[in-house]
């Protein structure tokens, strides 16, 4: 008795297998991406604070104008009084970074004596802002 020879079905890829190759390739980025970090063995809560600076760390923007006027973090200010606000600074942020807005027609003489004066009251860190030309 001669059987007929089953016929060879076409290999059948599941419709869903892409699928599932994305889900994997989602699970192990986010299992590269991710950080493992350790426990602590005692819950501690931390103190309140009601300053929204780091302790010991803020810049100030102090900008200066063409004809000469000083504005520092919203405050206008004369040179006496920048002086004496850098010297209060100095104790409670002595890393404090100053960054100088200066208008670009501002007399150089001018700018190194701010920034000598800001030296002067114990601000170290100096920035000065440029933009760049085109």
């Amino acid at each position: 008795m001669k059987f007929p020879k089953p016929q060879k079905k076409a290999q059948v890829i599941d419709p869903i297998l892409p699928l599932i190759n994305v889900v994997f390739l989602l699970l192990i980025f986010v299992m590269m991406m991710s950080r493992v970090e350790s426990t602590n063995d005692y819950e501690v809560s931390p103190p309140v604070s009601t300053s929204e600076e780091p302790a010991g760390q803020r810049d100030s923007v102090l900008i200066l104008t063409e004809d000469g006027q000083i504005q520092l973090n919203n405050l206008a200010l004369d040179s006496q009084a920048l002086l004496q606000y850098a010297r209060e600074q100095k104790q409670s942020f002595p890393d404090e970074i100053v960054k100088i807005k200066a208008d670009a027609n501002v007399d150089a003489m001018k700018l190194i004596a701010l920034m000598e004066n800001l030296r002067i009251g114990g601000v170290n860190n100096l920035v000065l802002l440029t933009e760049k030309r085109n």
